[in-house]
């Protein structure tokens, strides 16, 4: 049976929506998650962009220091440090997105095709069981990393 309005069009597609300017007999659907998402996808490339801009920066600094001036920066190594700790975390996020992540396929890409939606299925469930694991085991960790402290700069080592 065909939907009678738009709303109920609007709501079996599980987007939310709005009536345009008062008038009920003009809905526009409006996907508020995608609304959310891309700029904070945005806002993340940005973070990588100016993390590896940061990276380099350190690593040639400390390289001219060391090399012109013959001093060495003493905190340089320890930035550039917790830059690449996030660069690697928030990249990895970024890779997922993309769908960038090294794998063989050369076994999966053979099966039929329901068997390969399977196997996918089965790959992403395992990896979201190995995020929970980590992420729990994780935390005592980082009640002591709030509690040491970096030698150079003084941040926690759980930032």
């Amino acid at each position: 049976m065909p939907p009678r309005n738009g709303r109920q069009a609007c709501a079996r597609r599980f987007e939310s929506c709005f009536l345009l300017h008062g008038a009920p007999e003009r809905i526009v659907p409006v996907n508020v998650v995608e609304k959310i998402r891309r700029p904070l996808r945005r806002v993340v490339d940005i973070v990588l962009i100016a993390l590896l801009g940061c990276i380099v920066a350190l690593i040639m600094l400390q390289i001219f220091g060391r090399y012109v001036f013959n001093y060495s920066i003493s905190w340089s190594e320890e930035a550039a440090t917790f830059c690449q700790i996030w660069l690697v975390m928030l990249g990895s996020g970024l890779a997922m997105r993309n769908r960038n992540h090294i794998g063989i396929d050369i076994l999966v890409t053979r099966l039929p095709l329901r068997v390969q939606q399977v196997a996918k299925s089965a790959s992403f469930l395992l990896g979201v069981w190995f995020l929970l694991v980590v992420i729990t085991s994780s935390l005592s960790l980082l009640t002591i990393g709030m509690i040491v402290r970096s030698a150079a700069l003084g941040l926690p080592m759980a930032v």
